[in-house]
């Protein structure tokens, strides 16, 4: 089924035995659009830690109990990857700023401020380090959601949320808000027009301009994304030509909305 990435965002985590923890959000491959993590937020009574699950381990995602059941014992989601060992783009940013922009600082007698005597600049050596850092493929759907998307440039919109896959854990679409930028509101684009992330993750490039944009099918949050917004979005697309008599067309969309 296609499902809006905020709409299960806080979902329980249902283990073999027990509830342990919530989604806080999805990190994903910016080059096949894949979720590798579910990002899974541990709450006790004495700490809070993030771990990262495999998608392929989850199923059963409960719109009426707000969960989602995962093969794992909570004791297994307890002792899973932690967060800190696989860091998305923009974290990994952020722990290079922390690393790169270590100042030495000279306390004023007078006033008893601190001020910086130093600061280091970015350097071929920071680039380096952030490619050992982890991943540069890696993007957290939490992270980049209001990044500005751009064409040609010029921003056309905002990211706001990402339509994903339950049955193969992919990215189908992206929602754009347009509003405050262009008059078309929310927008859903496929992924293969989005690519070129910013080095620093502020921003994406988007291969369609304002035009397209306009004809693009309207976006409404309050509802599913079911068969007849995908037919017009393959319309849209002008991926075939639909016909009442061509079964392989619907299929197309079966297989779209599986």
């Amino acid at each position: 089924m296609l499902r809006s990435v905020e709409s299960f965002l806080g979902y329980r985590i249902s283990a073999k035995d027990g509830e342990i923890g919530a989604i806080e959000s999805l990190h994903f491959d910016d080059n096949s659009w894949k979720i590798k993590y579910l990002v899974v937020d541990i709450v006790d009574f004495f700490n809070s830690e993030r771990v990262l699950l495999f998608p392929t381990l989850a199923h059963d995602m409960s719109w009426v109990d707000e969960s989602i059941k995962v093969d794992l014992t909570k004791e297994q989601i307890k002792s899973a990857t932690p967060y800190s060992a696989d860091l998305p783009v923009s974290d990994q940013h952020e722990l290079l700023e922390g690393k790169n922009l270590q100042s030495l600082y000279l306390a004023e007698p007078w006033s008893g401020s601190v001020l910086p005597l130093w600061i280091p600049q970015a350097s071929k050596e920071s680039e380096d380090l952030v490619t050992e850092i982890g991943d540069q493929n890696l993007r957290c759907t939490k992270l980049v959601k209001n990044r500005a998307v751009k064409s040609k440039g010029e921003k056309i919109g905002q990211l706001k949320d990402f339509i994903i896959d339950t049955q193969d854990w992919s990215i189908r679409y992206l929602v754009v808000d347009t509003n405050g930028i262009l008059p078309y509101g929310d927008v859903l684009l496929a992924p293969h027009h989005l690519s070129a992330w910013a080095q620093d993750d502020s921003c994406i490039e988007a291969d369609i301009d304002s035009e397209a944009l306009k004809s693009c099918p309207k976006y409404d949050s309050a509802e599913a994304v079911n068969r007849e917004y995908i037919t017009k979005y393959f319309d849209y697309e002008g991926r075939f030509v639909r016909s009442e008599h061509s079964s392989d067309n619907y299929s197309k969309l079966d297989e779209s909305l599986k």
